[in-house]
């Protein structure tokens, strides 16, 4: 027969403690909202993003020479349905 040594009740008290708190982030991670979710439609927020010179150069012709109006329509065109996707996929894995 194995005997342990007593546990302190202080350390059973914070074993409780923090048994409760993981408890109460891992309900309120499955809970929680998508921040975009409050977000005003038409309201724009600035994002610069930095590219390499090449690419930068590319998306400048690409915008000058194609039936696209500016170099921001591009990106727009292109990134939001990304977000739209990878949002998506994320909020599937979590549930």
């Amino acid at each position: 027969m194995k005997s342990k040594p007593p546990v302190k009740k202080i350390e059973q008290q914070n074993d409780k403690q923090l048994d409760a708190f993981i408890a109460k982030a891992e309900s309120n991670s499955k809970k929680k909202q998508a921040p975009w979710h409050k977000a005003e439609k038409d309201k724009m927020k600035v994002f610069n993003l930095r590219l390499s010179e090449k690419h930068f150069l590319m998306l400048k012709f690409l915008a000058d020479n194609t039936h696209r109006s500016s170099m921001q329509k591009i990106c727009l065109d292109n990134l939001e349905p990304f977000l739209e996707n990878e949002s998506q996929k994320l909020f599937k894995n979590r549930d």
